[in-house]
């Protein structure tokens, strides 16, 4: 029932080679939905090859950092991973359906709304592609376009902005 409906979190970050999240904003906000408990996710997508030597540890240095900057942000959950040749939308879907256990398992998924989709026309194409997946699998999404400004643990309430919700019903 929808009132039972409690947000079990997988949220997608960029992270940059040394695994530092691009998407601050994200894990702040999965921070404050959850507020540290449930099952939180974060996943960072790499491009490249698992069995490429050295690959385990970096991803495993990944690993550290994302953690750190969870903790940052009171945000208590698992950091993960993911190392493939595959295209990202494939990707995020493979690890939607492997998350969890059983009924505890992602149901609400976190992007980041892309800031350079008009110029980069293959990384949009990969966004609608990685939604209408999700939305195959009947789980909800958050697309955020959030900004450096956004409140972080501790921080102010914004004074101003906006939200826009679209609730799409069967």
């Amino acid at each position: 029932h929808a009132k039972n409906w409690r947000p079990q979190l997988l949220t997608i970050v960029e992270t940059d080679d040394a695994g530092v999240p691009q998407n601050m904003e994200l894990i702040a906000l999965a921070a404050q939905l959850k507020k540290g408990r449930g099952l939180n996710v974060i996943l960072s997508v790499k491009r490249g090859s698992i069995v490429k030597p050295g690959a385990y540890e970096a991803m495993m240095g990944c690993r550290r950092v994302m953690k750190r900057y969870m903790a940052r942000e009171g945000l208590e959950g698992y950091a993960s991973i993911s190392v493939t040749h595959q295209e990202f939308s494939d990707a995020v879907l493979a690890s939607v359906m492997s998350t969890g256990i059983g009924p505890v398992s992602p149901n609400l998924i976190m992007l980041p709304f892309l800031r350079d989709y008009k110029t980069r026309v293959n990384r949009a194409e990969e966004l609608v592609k990685t939604i209408k997946g999700l939305t195959i699998l009947k789980r909800a999404v958050v697309l955020f376009k959030g900004s450096s400004t956004y409140p972080r643990k501790g921080g102010k309430s914004l004074e101003e902005g906006q939200i826009d919700i679209y609730w799409v019903v069967e």
